[in-house]
């Protein structure tokens, strides 16, 4: 089906065809159980090998009590610390939707920087003084795994062990909050990661943007109270303070403020106008739900939706094809060379995915 959704997505572009149905076809969701999740005995287990003053125990505290991934951890230097907080912007989608957060220091995690020997630039650094790739900090902490008798164990698994030890050693639940992102930071982390993603339809989008708005808003107020100030901060959607969401959720979220306007009227809808915009097939038409948005009350904006699926209906010809007959004509106007690009670039994405699919299965043989 991905496949598929490329094949159309050529034909429209180059006027092969009108539309693409395989955009609507939703992705099987596949079940899988991810990494070993660490258990409390084994991270015990861990550190009566490697105690205190020990670069795997300094390893362990940074990924146990921030909860960040390998490329984020093997950063982390005295730079980003300021007044008690690590203060640093995620690497992942750091160019296309940047995530900075600002994670409490525990006790814990200090104690146990301050006795440990540490780099001038990151925390963590390798026998040559000089700082960890993601990967081979990776292959490094498994092997200080297999010593401490963990071979099941990796850096991947350490989160859900993470939020119970960090409140046994005295975290408070606005710390536990801020690290483990049950509150705003995790959700405004996980929307930004989000947002992006092709599968999601325009009725989904915009009530993430719209979500996290209402989530922002929400930290201001937090940080407000921290520095025991008032937040005087107006309502999302409301005079001066909705203008600057909109200008903020645009520059944070890497989006034209245009766009991020078109999304909130979108999210705006009444609940039976999605439901009803998705049994039409139209949730990934932006400019269909931004004339629904235009009716005033929830019937009307179905009446509108009923409307238009009418009259597409009605101004659909006798047999239209089927989407195998669509991608067969598609095929049939496209010349040699367009054919040629065409499956050199399914088979440069068929391979991408045999080699991540080959490293996945290395990963987990060295188990």
């Amino acid at each position: 089906m991905k496949y598929l959704r490329q094949v159309f997505a050529f034909g429209v572009n180059n006027d092969y065809c009108d539309r693409n149905p395989a955009k609507d076809v939703p992705y099987i969701k596949t079940g899988s159980e991810g990494f070993h999740s660490w258990s409390l005995d084994e991270v015990e287990a861990f550190e009566k090998r490697h105690p205190v003053g020990t670069k795997a125990r300094l390893a362990l505290a940074l990924l146990l009590y921030t909860a960040q991934r390998r490329s984020d951890v093997v950063l982390f230097g005295k730079q980003h610390v300021q007044d008690g907080w690590l203060v640093f912007t995620q690497v992942k989608n750091r160019v296309r939707a940047p995530v900075r957060l600002e994670i409490p220091i525990v006790a814990p995690r200090q104690s146990i920087i301050d006795a440990s020997p540490v780099g001038d630039l990151t925390f963590l650094v390798t026998e040559f003084n000089r700082g960890f790739t993601a990967n081979g900090f990776g292959n490094w902490f498994r092997d200080r795994c297999d010593e401490a008798g963990l071979p099941q164990c990796s850096a991947h698994g350490l989160r859900k062990a993470g939020a119970t030890i960090a409140a046994e050693n005295g975290a408070t639940e606005r710390q536990l909050m801020a690290i483990f992102g049950w509150s705003t930071i995790g959700k405004l982390a996980e929307i930004a990661e989000n947002l992006h993603r092709r599968q999601i339809d325009d009725i989904e989008r915009g009530e993430l943007i719209a979500a996290w708005m209402e989530l922002r808003q929400e930290r201001k107020r937090t940080l407000a109270d921290k520095a025991r100030q008032p937040a005087a901060l107006k309502e999302p959607g409301r005079g001066r303070g909705a203008k600057g969401g909109v200008r903020q959720a645009a520059r944070d979220l890497g989006m034209p403020e245009r766009s991020v306007r078109r999304a909130l009227s979108v999210a705006a809808l009444s609940t039976e106008a999605k439901a009803a915009a998705r049994k039409a097939g139209v949730a990934g038409n932006q400019t269909v739900l931004l004339e629904v948005a235009k009716a005033g009350t929830p019937d009307l904006q179905v009446a509108v939706i009923r409307r238009g699926t009418e009259e597409r209906l009605a101004a659909a010809p006798v047999g239209t094809p089927s989407i195998l007959q669509m991608l067969m004509d598609a095929w049939a106007k496209a010349d040699e060379v367009t054919r040629r690009e065409f499956l050199r670039q399914v088979e440069l994405e068929k391979r991408t995915r045999l080699d991540a699919f080959s490293a996945q299965r290395v990963a987990a043989g060295r188990k």
